[in-house]
């Protein structure tokens, strides 16, 4: 589908939407029409912060246009979702609330969602079971760290309680999956800067999302290096445990396909090398690679990307765009861990939704 298609189908859905809003809350007063509309209007420049110039003396404008739209995203997502809520009750029942009860709901729900999404995150520990799993690699434990957006509203304070909680995991491996950095690599780097703590060191493995190609991928991998992550782009290294060996393979976002014509994702160059190891692990942004990866040989993916929602409807339509939403799922013999993500994308709201560090063990099953 076309750039031009989508773009005109979203503001097809926000005419739609505006109307409604305006019918049922504005009532004919030309004041709140016209305060309605400026959360639609901050959201249709989002596309400025990821098409606009890469110029770094437009990159504050950038994120100002970015952080107003992304308010207005959650404020919109809310009064939407009550005003319909309230017109149901009216449909049932004859008794229509006032437009002070929608607001009230909007502003109880906004601060509930930033209260979770910023003291996050939490730590998920997960058992992931194999039959014919070397006795040598029970134990073996990976943590994810996914969709931190640092360059959002994650703060430094924030990166630095996501290291102390992973360290304090003493995991063998730790996962980074991508949209770890999203914004100017720059003006983010103070905030990302402890990840370079991360351990242990030199089992530290980095993959791309689909955000740090919106904001020159090449910055962003030039700055995971120097924080001592390894990056796995359609390749994958070995590592050793217990006399096994464990091949960690990974493969860039498929946005690199849509803005750099060289970058593909490929699964089968990623467990290339590996093909004979006790165990194959893959990084992979998006969970979409899982029966690829499943193909070719790989025992586990981890992936972010979907955040799982990250906030109420959306974790409902969620389950609707992606067959590998959220959680632990197998495909053939290989599992699957879709995060909830660490951090926060847009509106800071986490409702339905908890932003986790994970701890993936792996254990013989019975």
């Amino acid at each position: 589908m076309g750039i031009a298609r989508v773009f005109f189908m979203a503001l097809a859905l926000f005419a739609l939407a505006y109307s409604y809003l305006v019918w049922s809350l504005a009532q004919g007063e030309l004041y709140l029409q016209i305060i309605l509309a400026v959360p639609f209007l901050c959201i249709l420049a989002m596309p400025l912060t990821v098409w606009g110039s890469d110029r770094r003396d437009n990159v504050r404008l950038k994120d100002s246009i970015a952080h107003v739209a992304y308010s207005a995203m959650g404020l919109l997502t809310y009064i939407f979702v009550f005003t319909v809520l309230r017109d149901l009750m009216w449909l049932s029942t004859g008794y229509r609330a006032g437009n002070i009860y929608v607001l009230v709901a909007c502003i109880l729900a906004l601060v509930a969602g930033a209260v979770v999404a910023l003291r996050g995150p939490t730590i998920k520990r997960i058992d992931v079971k194999y039959s014919e799993l070397p006795s040598t690699l029970e134990g073996f434990k990976v943590a994810l760290i996914t969709d931190l957006h640092v360059g959002g509203p994650i703060t430094r304070t924030y990166v630095e309680r996501v290291v102390q909680k992973t360290n304090s995991l003493a995991a063998d491996v730790v996962a980074l999956t991508g949209d770890i950095g999203d914004g100017d690599s720059v003006r983010s780097r103070y905030g990302i800067d402890p990840l370079a703590d991360l351990q242990p060191r030199g089992r530290v493995f980095y993959v791309s999302g689909n955000h740090e190609y919106y904001w020159n991928i090449d910055e962003w991998l030039t700055v995971f290096r120097e924080l001592g992550a390894r990056v796995l782009h359609n390749r994958g290294e070995i590592v050793e445990h217990n006399g096994a060996r464990i091949l960690v393979g990974g493969i860039p976002d498929k946005a690199g396909a849509q803005m750099k014509a060289d970058v593909q994702p490929d699964v089968q160059a990623a467990i290339r090398g590996g093909e004979s190891a006790d165990f194959r692990i893959l990084l992979s942004h998006r969970p979409s690679a899982a029966r690829a990866a499943a193909q070719v040989g790989f025992d586990l993916q981890v992936s972010g990307h979907t955040h799982a929602g990250q906030f109420f409807p959306w974790t409902l339509v969620v389950r609707a765009v992606h067959e590998f939403h959220e959680g632990l799922s197998q495909v053939g013999r290989m599992w699957i861990y879709v995060s909830h993500g660490t951090g926060t994308w847009g509106p800071p709201l986490r409702l339905g939704t908890t932003p986790e560090v994970t701890l993936l063990t792996l254990k013989r099953s019975l």
